[in-house]
């Protein structure tokens, strides 16, 4: 479709692979993201416009007058009967800095709102920003986020419980200190003590972060224990993988955790009775 493939192509050809922050787009592709943009009125899905929506955080970043101006009116939903094609498209990336958060504040809120209007894919993605831009950016204020939350449906709340076991895995500075400096206190703060929450998913995923996290194990679990997070998973063959100490069959995310019997057996058996 050469809708798709010609604005794809511009972008790969004339956006700068190492484009500076606040530097501009050429002018080009700048005045070409206007023609794309004004062509399809905004009362109409539009590949190209699609296209361009993909780009968005790149471009936020890059040339904000440009975002502003031209690309942000895609996103609102007030406005745009058409918005959640754009926020389909915009959420391919999986990515969103702190400046394209702030452009989009009010439309990405509302978004959380709205899980049937957007792909179950992209849905999770924006539940994993979401979470992304509570732990890191402290972008949202605090009734706002309760606001989110009372919102959330059971597999939202497993989207999330999966991101944050992911940021455990991927962080540099180590599971546990990740877990003591943003986890815990967001979780303390906000995660909802309701039982009729609680799903396979996000018992599962608590209680492979509690593994993750090396000598804090003992302490991880019986904070989560005493917040009623954990509870019977009976599947959850991925936890057994992490805590065998057998050298031949250990993943590398699960060197730590298959030291944990040797070093905690007592808290080891008490998770194995929980789950």
């Amino acid at each position: 479709d050469p809708a798709v493939k010609w604005p794809a192509e511009l972008f790969r050809r004339l956006l700068p692979q190492r484009a500076k922050a606040g530097g501009g787009l050429p002018e080009y592709l700048a005045k070409c993201i206007s023609i794309i943009v004004q062509s399809s009125k905004q009362v109409v899905f539009d590949p190209s416009s699609v296209i361009v929506a993909s780009k968005a955080d790149v471009v936020s970043i890059v040339d904000p007058n440009i975002f502003t101006q031209r690309i942000k009116p895609l996103f609102v939903w007030d406005t745009n009967e058409s918005a959640a094609h754009y926020w389909n498209a915009f959420l391919w990336s999986a990515r969103i800095s702190p400046d394209t958060f702030a452009n989009l504040k009010s439309n990405f809120i509302a978004a959380l709102a709205k899980p049937k209007s957007l792909e179950p894919r992209g849905y999770e993605i924006l539940c994993q920003m979401f979470l992304l831009v509570e732990l890191e950016f402290d972008a949202i204020e605090e009734q706002e986020t309760r606001g989110i939350i009372g919102g959330l449906s059971n597999t939202a709340f497993g989207y999330l419980t999966s991101f944050m076991r992911q940021r455990l895995v991927n962080s540099k500075d180590g599971a546990d200190q990740y877990w003591k400096q943003f986890l815990e206190p967001w979780l303390n703060k906000f995660w909802p003590r309701n039982a009729q929450l609680k799903t396979i998913a996000t018992m599962s995923d608590f209680s492979m972060m509690s593994v993750y996290c090396g000598s804090s194990f003992p302490e991880v679990l019986d904070w989560l224990e005493n917040l009623g997070l954990l509870g019977e998973t009976p599947e959850n063959s991925t936890l057994l993988m992490a805590l065998d100490d057998n050298s031949n069959n250990n993943h590398e995310d699960f060197i730590q955790s298959s030291k944990l019997a040797d070093k905690f057996p007592a808290h080891v058996l008490k998770l194995l009775s929980i789950v």
